[in-house]
This record gives structure tokens, C-alpha cells and sequence, in this order.
């Protein structure tokens, strides 16, 4: 399953506080404006077979088919020994040249794949959901076939980020453990490791840290690459760094279009939901 981290778990949480003085109750007390170094723009886009689904999604293991098991799970993806309604099955393919296991799930109502076929580490249990198991590329599907999600395992371990696709393209990314190569968000600095938010187009909508319970730093962006906000909550107190179109900082929220302001921050917790609930 692609499973939401806790990382990504506590950002509801965090998100929905640090907007609530926006969003949703105006009669809370207004946040910090201050002014700030204009962060650089950041106008470049992801290549294609990240950015798209389609290609991010390709997969080539060469494995020998055999005919196998098949494992069943629950609607909460644990193991259970028969079919389960709202739940899943795997069926294991086949092994690798060096005997590591092949499966795929499907899911169990309408019995369309849930994912793609994947590598399990060496000695690994394939009645268990857990992605700790996986040793190559995972892709997840919603039960339309969409593609809901790409990411690289290496013995049980991610070597990628996990990345979760709307519509095709790429909307949302988990943080990064260590930096990019070639990352063509890196003149962000640290906040170029944390989580990362898309607009519908594939531009860069917001990056940031989420990682930590009681502070949390997220850069807003225009789609042309301009700065528009710097979003810190700290210990519950909401600080914001403005700038309008032209990189000037802004005196208050109302120096900047609030429409833009709003539908920037409602796609993120948009996104944060529903990644959260598998749409």
C-alpha cells in the first residue's frame, strides 16, 4: 500500500492549524507579518518520466513465471486467510534469477491490480503489506487504474521519494532522506529536502519541512516560480513572509490578492487530504 508517512500524517494536523487564522476562523487573531530575504525563483519543472505518470510508472523486471500462491488482506491491509470484501489479494508471479519472490495485489472487489509487479527482498513474508519488504520500483493504482503512486525500494528500503500522482501528473512528493541530484529545486536550500506540493499543471506550488511536531516551514510559490509566501508555525504561533508578484515583501496579507493566497494554501491541505484518504 502506499502507505501516508507519519511525517505526512502530522502535516494535516500541522497544516490545518497553521491555516485556520485564514482559512477558516477570521475572528481568530491575525498572524505575524514580517519581512524576510526574497527566496530565489524557481521556475524550472521536473523531467518527464517524474513528472509524468505514465512514464514514472515504467517498469522492467525480468523474472521466470511460475505458478504461485495467493495471499489475502483485509479492508486495513492485514493478513487474513480468505478473501476479505474491501480487502486485497496477492498472487506471487515467479522468483528473480537469484530467487527473490515476484507479486502483484489486486484488489479484492473487481479484482483490477492494485499494483504493479514487484520485487520482495531475499526471505521475505508476501503475506505482509508492508513496504519494508519491497526491493524495486512499487506502483500503486486507485481501483480506476489510475496511477496513485511511484516509489524505488532497495532491500526494504526507499531510495526515492514517494510520490503521488493526480490526474496523470505528479501533485505531491514526500520529503527526501538525503540531497537530490540534479535537483532542480536546490537553490531552496534545506527546505528543498522536505515535502513538496504541485499545482495541477506540474509547477511547484509549495515545499518545505513538515517533519517536526511543534515547527513547520513551507515555501509558497506562483506558477511562474515567483516567491508568494513563507509559512512558519512555531509552539502554535503563525508567522508569514509575503511577497508580491514582483519580489517586493509585503507589509500584510492584504498587500497581496487574498484569492491567491487562499487557493495556494487550500490546494495543500486539499492534497494532504486526500493523499490521506487514497483519492
Amino acid at each position: 500500500m502506499p502507505q501516508l508517512s507519519t511525517i505526512l500524517a502530522a502535516a494535516i494536523g500541522l497544516a490545518v492549524g497553521a491555516h485556520t487564522p485564514i482559512l477558516a476562523a477570521p475572528q481568530a487573531p491575525a498572524p505575524s507579518v514580517t519581512e524576510a530575504a526574497v527566496p530565489a525563483r524557481l521556475t524550472a519543472r521536473l523531467p518527464d518520466d517524474i513528472l509524468r505518470a505514465e512514464k514514472a510508472a515504467k517498469t522492467a523486471i525480468d523474472y521466470t513465471a511460475a505458478a504461485g500462491e495467493t495471499y489475502y488482506f483485509d479492508a486495513n491491509s492485514e493478513p487474513v486467510d480468505k478473501a476479505s470484501a474491501g480487502g486485497y489479494y496477492r498472487k506471487t508471479l515467479g522468483k528473480t534469477a537469484d530467487g527473490r519472490l515476484v507479486v502483484q495485489d489486486y484488489y479484492q472487489d473487481g479484482g483490477k491490480p492494485q499494483t504493479a509487479p514487484v520485487i520482495l527482498k531475499k526471505g521475505a513474508n508476501p503475506h505482509s503489506f508492508a513496504n519494508d519488504i519491497n526491493d524495486s520500483k512499487t506502483v500503486w493504482y486507485r481501483k480506476d487504474g489510475s496511477i496513485e503512486a511511484v516509489q524505488e525500494f532497495k532491500d526494504g528500503t526507499p531510495t526515492s521519494r514517494n510520490r503521488y500522482y493526480q490526474n496523470g501528473i505528479l501533485a505531491l512528493e514526500s520529503d527526501a532522506a538525503t540531497p537530490e541530484k540534479d535537483d532542480p529545486y536546490s537553490a531552496a536550500g534545506e527546505l528543498a529536502r522536505g515535502t513538496r506540493f504541485y499545482y495541477p499543471d506540474g509547477s511547484l506550488l509549495a515545499l518545505g519541512d513538515l517533519s517536526k511536531p511543534d515547527v513547520s516551514v513551507l515555501l509558497y510559490y506562483r506558477t511562474d516560480g515567483s516567491p508568494l509566501m513563507r509559512q512558519t508555525v512555531s509552539n502554535g504561533k503563525l508567522d508569514l513572509n509575503i511577497w508580491d508578484s514582483a519580489g517586493k515583501p509585503a507589509a500584510s496579507p492584504e498587500s497581496v490578492k487574498k484569492e491567491e493566497l487562499d487557493a495556494a494554501m487550500t490546494r495543500v491541505l486539499q492534497l494532504l487530504d486526500d493523499v490521506s484518504n487514497g483519492k
